[in-house]
This record gives C-alpha cells, structure tokens and sequence, in this order.
C-alpha cells in the first residue's frame, strides 16, 4: 500500500492515465539520496531491473540511508541495467515506442528521512499524462529526462 502524501510530497498533481490501451517500463540503474546543505551523495544501485511503473505509484526498494535530512532523490535510467537495449519503453494510442537514451529523473523537496527499512514508493502519473501523447521514439528522453515527480515512504 503506498504510504498516504508526507513529506516526499512535493506538491505534483496527481493525474490520472487517460486510457487503458497505454503501459509503459523504465530501466531502473541507480538512486541517490541528496543531503540537505550539500555535502556528498549516497547512491546505490538498483537491483529491480525492468520495472512497469503505474498512475498509483510503484514500489521501488528499501535503502540503508542514514538518517537525516535530504533536498533531492535521483533516480537514473540507463538500457544496461535491463539486458533489452533500451531504458524506456512504452505502449500508447500512437503505437510502440522505446529508446536507449540514458535519462534522469529528479525528486526535489526537503525531507526527512528516518527509516532506510521502509520501502520508497515513485508516483509519476504526471509523466504518464505526457508520455501518452508520445509519436516518436525521440520524444521520449525529453518527457523523461529531469522530470520531477513524488517519493513516499
């Protein structure tokens, strides 16, 4: 169950898809976590691999992060964690379309972080919204790309 809005909230409205003849998976390299104030990153890699992500939201693992306060949650997509050539792929009105374009997206907020054991759940059904008018597979690095979206805990 995806934790109800918190603090990883950041405030991006929660679209719904607007069809059912549209998925859509991303290759899943590495997170990383951002403190507050700067300083170094933590990253680690991600071990999911393909994942299909949903309007509702889905679970993205749990991470060993120290407790403490944190400005920003990097997730990279990248086509060698996934063994398939490509880092997005999706299916929409407009047909198939995928790419190996490695792409970023960008979780921005300040937040506490108190519990690396809880899972993080990405909500990105505004760039669901917007990867549904996709019509080419060059378009789809730019939708991806930096896109900010929420992470619950």
């Amino acid at each position: 169950t995806v934790a109800k809005s918190s603090w990883w909230d950041f405030l991006v409205p929660r679209a719904q898809a607007k069809s059912l003849d549209f998925f859509f998976f991303m290759c899943l390299h590495e997170i990383k976590f951002h403190p507050a104030g700067g300083g170094k990153y933590t990253e680690f890699k991600m071990e999911m691999g393909e994942v299909e992500l949903r309007p509702e939201g889905v679970g993205i693992g749990t991470y060993p992060v120290e407790p403490g306060q944190y400005e920003r949650v990097e997730i990279e997509i990248k086509p060698d964690r996934c063994g398939k050539g490509r880092s997005v792929s999706l299916h929409n009105a407009n047909g198939d379309f995928q790419t190996a374009d490695t792409a970023k997206m960008r979780f921005d907020g300040l937040f506490d972080y108190t519990d690396g054991n809880v899972p993080l759940y990405v909500i990105v059904d505004a760039l669901i919204v917007e990867l549904q008018k996709i019509t080419a597979d060059n378009q789809i690095k730019r939708e991806v790309d930096g896109f900010t979206g929420v992470i619950e805990q």
